[in-house]
């Protein structure tokens, strides 16, 4: 393959082309909202933070299944996330119980949302 001498602003425009090209719509979505949330947020006065988060997780959501379901069958899929869901909320609960593996940590009114 032939290296080509380009600009920075045509490698920039070709490095946006290709991301343009290859990442799912539910990716974009979950990015734009990310940068926007903060401004949602400061538009609501913190008010609708909780419902926004949560709107933020669901997209991330669905731009983790929509990317890996682009690659993998359907079984694989369902068996990733009934693996990862368990395991993520023992790990949790575990950990939040017992101090094991993260060490003894409490939650407190201050985390956020409530």
């Amino acid at each position: 393959m032939e290296r080509v001498n380009q600009s920075p602003l045509a490698a920039g425009r070709a490095l946006w082309q290709r991301l343009a090209a290859d990442l799912p719509l539910p990716t974009w979505a979950w990015l734009i909202f990310t940068i926007a949330l903060p401004i949602l947020d400061y538009l609501a006065h913190g008010a609708q933070y909780p419902a926004l988060a949560s709107l933020g997780v669901l997209l991330q959501l669905s731009a983790v299944v929509f990317i890996l379901g682009r690659g993998w069958s359907l079984r694989q899929l369902i068996d990733a996330v009934g693996a990862a869901v368990p395991l993520a909320w023992a790990a949790e609960w575990l950990g939040s119980t017992t101090g094991f593996p993260f060490g003894v940590y409490r939650y407190t009114d201050l985390l956020q949302p409530q």
